[in-house]
């Protein structure tokens, strides 16, 4: 490539509005060369028109794939013509379901007669696309492959001996994303492409896993986890057994941990993981004592969530203790005062706070707050606060820096709301409410003689509001006077 080529390629690497690249395509030649592998890279996760895709995939095959195709009775009198570039060979990312659900809508448009559930036309299909995209697309960069109850297992994956064959294809797979909600008992297919994945692909570093067959073996997960290079993203729900300690072979590249619905013996096992900047542990539970939790300190922790555990105060206080001094990011949803103690002592620099309560604050939280340089403060949907004067402990401690402030957990009461309103210090530029019909009226009379007192306010939104949500006139009175300020309210799409 000369110069020229260098820079409109590097353009167009920049460009990430579909509509804006596509119009590139006619520009000039150069151009059109440029922008084309971007457009095809992942187009049937980019356009709504995905039939209209795969009759430009199936006209890339060659006439010996087509003939086959026209044995079973697949019409392709409208996909002769050869395309004028070679569109495969600029596959990046892949969905097997994604691709199903085009085979069918492509299906659907082209034939009279009645397409089936698992219709044999469909598999013949993707077949010839799964091999076309293996052989001739040299850079594979992402895989979903789900494994659906919606879904015959042996319907919509490529076949074993196309995965062993494709080495060049997946030799630059990046991110593998795997999803199994069905028992996959008996189906060979799925398992026989789990265990082909080591031998074809060593460079994955993001790596999603959710297994909801707990009868797999977890060994198969092991086996591709411990035979790639760097792994830096690893997420996982189902069967920990081993999985937690493959991971010591990525010891100096991973960086971000997820689990999600397991169960954890201990989080010592993971204090090896010295590089760790994220951690999120949700719906899990622990079968190991507390007092055998992190005897180390995770040196580079910059963000923790801990959500609906099976957790004691005092584990999680443990934590925070061993892992505060770095953090910047914070979800938790144990907030009593055990906790809140350790975090007045260990966490000082979070720029990021959510929580989510179970009745009562502890008057320690408050304190500790109001000492941060939080920027964005959320009070999640389940929670419960019981906590008497919730608002006007909020508006005494809400740092000075705070600009995001979301409160889904409970409707304060009119005069709450217009004391919070009228006494917050904080810099807002964006301030979400929780939609309540019954006292939606009260809120925008408040927010209409409020709202404009607060110079640095741009927006205002309610969670939990109807999508078809249309207001009143007397509403639309005091949503004029918040709009005349600046403020811009938004609603549901």
């Amino acid at each position: 490539m000369n110069l020229v080529d260098d820079c409109l390629y590097y353009l167009a690497q920049h460009i990430n509005d579909f509509n804006t690249l596509y119009n590139c395509l006619y520009v000039n030649h150069l151009m059109c060369k440029s922008v084309t592998p971007r457009l095809w890279s992942q187009p049937l996760f980019e356009t709504k028109r995905k039939g209209l895709l795969v009759r430009t995939y199936l006209s890339c095959l060659n006439e010996e794939e087509k003939a086959n195709l026209i044995r079973f009775d697949i019409n392709l009198s409208d996909v002769n013509q050869r395309p004028f570039l070679q569109y495969e060979k600029y596959m990046e990312s892949c969905d097997n379901l994604v691709l199903e659900a085009a085979v069918y809508k492509w299906l659907s448009l082209t034939t009279t007669n009645r397409i089936y559930w698992q219709d044999l036309r469909v598999k013949q299909i993707l077949r010839a696309l799964w091999k076309m995209f293996l052989s001739r697309s040299h850079n594979f960069k992402s895989l979903v492959y789900n494994v659906s109850r919606w879904s015959d297992v042996e319907f919509n994956l490529p076949e074993r001996s196309m995965i062993l064959s494709a080495k060049p294809s997946l030799s630059n797979l990046q991110v593998f994303n795997l999803s199994i909600i069905r028992s996959s008992h008996g189906c060979e297919g799925p398992l026989n492409f789990l265990k082909s994945i080591p031998s074809v692909c060593s460079n994955i570093q993001e790596l999603e896993i959710y297994n909801g067959d707990w009868e797999i073996d977890s060994e198969l997960f092991c086996n591709i986890i411990k035979s790639q290079r760097n792994i830096r993203s690893f997420s996982y729900m189902g069967n920990t057994l081993n999985v937690i300690s493959s991971l010591k072979a990525h010891r100096n590249s991973l960086t971000k941990l997820e689990f999600f619905g397991s169960s954890i013996g201990s989080l010592e096992t993971l204090t090896y993981l010295e590089y760790l900047e994220s951690l999120e542990i949700s719906d899990c539970t622990f079968t190991v004592n507390s007092d055998h939790i992190l005897s180390s300190t995770f040196r580079n922790l910059k963000e923790l969530s801990l959500m609906n555990n099976d957790i004691e105060p005092d584990t999680v206080a443990k934590i925070i203790k061993k892992a505060g001094h770095t953090l910047k990011r914070l979800i938790l949803d144990v907030i009593t005062s055990e906790t809140m103690v350790a975090a007045s002592q260990y966490i000082q620099d979070i720029v990021y706070l959510g929580v989510s309560v179970n009745l009562e604050i502890p008057s320690i939280f408050f304190l500790w707050i109001k000492k941060l340089r939080l920027e964005r403060l959320i009070f999640f949907e389940n929670s419960i606060i019981c906590t008497k004067n919730f608002m006007r402990d909020l508006r005494m401690s809400l740092p000075s820096t705070v600009t995001e402030l979301i409160i889904d957990s409970f409707n304060p009461t009119a005069i709450e709301l217009s004391n919070f309103m009228q006494g917050c210090a904080a810099p807002l530029r964006s301030l979400v409410l929780r939609f309540n019909s019954k006292c939606i009226d009260l809120y925008l009379k408040v927010l209409a003689a409020t709202v404009p007192m607060m110079k640095t306010l741009e927006t205002l939104s309610f969670t939990n509001s109807p999508h078809d949500l249309i207001w009143k006139d007397s509403q639309k009175r005091y949503i004029g006077i918040i709009e005349e300020s600046g403020v811009e309210i938004l609603t549901p799409k």
